[in-house]
Parts: structure tokens; C-alpha cells; sequence
């Protein structure tokens, strides 16, 4: 009981971190009331885990800048603390100088990348970041940094990078029982990415059991 508890509280983390306060409190709301999960829907598996197939992401021709930044990053909701997180490190590295491009890569809600700025600027940081939408048309970068494990799959085939670093704020395999998403996201570890963590048990973690490279 107290496994499966803890399994329902990593979900419900995972969903705030992703899917902001709002939703994942309107899911959990509609759970309760129901006593059930929301309408099942029928799904394309095979279009729905695309972003694991291996292919190649062109970039623009040309070389990119030094300190140039694209953080590919999920769609975002108001209230999302993990995308805060992202933002407020992007912040801070625009005061030292580096320049950032967001990309969204698979767009839920932000389909206007004007808007989306917007949005990160009158909700999160006053960013001077510009927003991509979409993974055509992508600059080159010198460094190409994934913040979950679904982006993970994006960087590992995204070609314009001179490296590629990995946003890791939580251990996300936990928040799957094991089986599909937990195994792609396990694996992501296993791509060669750079780490940069959030705290040291993360960091020896990665390190110890994936040999990755971490701060």
C-alpha cells in the first residue's frame, strides 16, 4: 500500500512539474469526484512515442555562436514550477552574457511563438530569450540542453549543437511504474549528455549508475 502511495504522490509531482497546478488539480479533482480516470481515449502508439524513433533534426547551415544556448524544453502552464526553474536559470545566464533560444519542440497550448514569449515574460522571468516553435528551421547552437526525458530524444537527434547538456531535476524514471515511459526514460541517461543537476544525490546518482558526467 505504502509503495503504491508513494508511486501516486510521484505522478502527481510529475504532473505539476509539467502540466502546472491548474491541471494536474482539475485531474486529480476529476479522479476523486469520479472515482476513475479521465475518459480513455484511443491513441496512435506508434505516433505517440515518434520523438524516441532515432532520425536526424537539421539546423540551419552556418556554425553556432559561442555562449548560444537552445533549451528544448516541453510545453509549459502557468504555475509549472519545473519550467520556473528552467526559466530562472536562463535568466541568470543571460546576466552573464549567454543567449538562449526556447523551443517547443511538440506544442500542446502555445502554438504562436509572440505569445508564448509573452506569456514567459509576464509570468515567469522578463526574459530576452526569443520562443521557437516546432523543430524546423532551428539555429545552431553551441549547446543544446535538454530539460526532461521526452526533450532528451529531441537533442540526442537535434544535429546543430557543438555539445549537448541535460537539465535534470528529478530522477523521472521514479514517476513510472516500470514499463514503457520508465525504460525511455531511463535510457536517456545512457545518451552522453553533460548533466547539470538540481542537488548532489542527483548528480551521484546519474554519475554512479549511467557514468554520466555531472555538475
Amino acid at each position: 500500500m505504502a509503495v503504491g502511495l508513494l508511486h501516486k504522490i510521484r505522478r502527481v509531482k510529475a504532473m505539476a512539474r509539467q502540466d502546472g497546478l491548474l491541471r494536474t488539480a482539475r485531474a486529480v479533482w476529476y479522479r476523486l469526484r469520479n472515482g476513475q480516470k479521465a475518459p480513455w481515449q484511443q491513441i496512435d502508439v506508434f505516433q505517440h512515442y515518434a520523438f524516441a524513433w532515432p532520425a536526424d533534426i537539421a539546423a540551419l547551415p552556418g556554425k553556432g555562436g559561442a555562449g548560444t544556448l537552445l533549451w528544448f524544453i516541453p510545453d509549459f502552464n502557468l504555475g509549472s514550477g519545473g519550467h520556473l526553474n528552467i526559466f530562472r536559470t536562463i535568466w541568470h545566464l543571460e546576466q552573464m552574457g549567454y543567449q538562449s533560444t526556447i523551443v517547443i519542440g511538440n506544442p500542446r497550448d502555445h502554438h504562436d511563438a509572440a505569445l508564448a514569449r509573452t506569456a514567459i515574460r509576464e509570468h515567469f522571468f522578463p526574459l530576452q530569450a526569443q520562443v521557437h516553435i516546432g523543430l524546423e528551421g532551428l539555429p545552431p547552437c553551441e549547446f543544446a540542453v535538454a530539460t526532461g526525458w521526452d526533450t532528451a530524444y529531441t537533442v540526442r537527434a537535434f544535429g546543430g549543437a557543438a555539445h549537448k547538456l541535460y537539465f535534470v531535476q528529478d530522477y523521472e524514471p521514479h514517476f513510472y511504474p516500470v514499463g514503457t515511459e520508465h525504460v525511455l526514460a531511463e535510457n536517456t541517461y545512457r545518451f552522453g549528455f553533460f548533466a547539470i543537476t538540481a542537488g548532489d544525490w542527483l548528480a551521484g546518482k546519474l554519475a554512479s549508475d549511467y557514468g554520466m558526467r555531472t555538475h
